[in-house]
């Protein structure tokens, strides 16, 4: 059985980790022990200590692939975004990926055009894929 993948895009870049880990890691506890899900979390990958200019193509290349890999991205815009949140829901949108939006004071008109479908707050949007994921009845 395909587990049912989900990548966790938001804003990282310039900010503390406080600010941009903590979700991720709730969402990641929310799915731990399931065997059905695989979370791609973009902050396991660190690149606070290099230059931009020298990692950018790896960095930008490997949210690429996470995101040609999953069926889900769960954004969560919670800090002002820089240009790699919206260009991630653009590739999920290009590529066929649900764009789950948490809708934050940070989430404009292009942001909701590009979602699939938006929610209130992480919690509504784990609460959603775990329904979706749930095996259907026969009748």
């Amino acid at each position: 059985m395909k587990k049912l993948a989900i990548y966790l895009a938001g804003p990282i870049g310039n900010y503390p980790k406080d600010l941009t880990h903590f979700w991720r890691q709730e969402v990641e506890c929310e799915f731990a022990g399931d065997k059905t899900v695989k979370i791609y979390n973009p902050c396991h990958r660190d690149y606070s200590e290099q230059p931009m200019k020298k990692c950018y193509i790896e960095l930008v290349e490997q949210d690429l692939e996470d995101i040609r890999n999953s069926d889900i991205l769960l954004i969560n815009p919670n800090l002002p975004m820089s240009e790699g949140t919206p260009m991630e829901m653009v590739y999920g949108k290009i590529w066929n990926k649900i764009n789950l939006l948490v809708k934050t004071e940070h989430v404009g008109a292009w942001s909701l055009y590009h979602a699939d479908m938006w929610v209130e707050s992480v919690a509504k949007a784990v609460q959603i894929i775990k329904a979706w994921n749930q095996p259907l009845s026969r009748i």
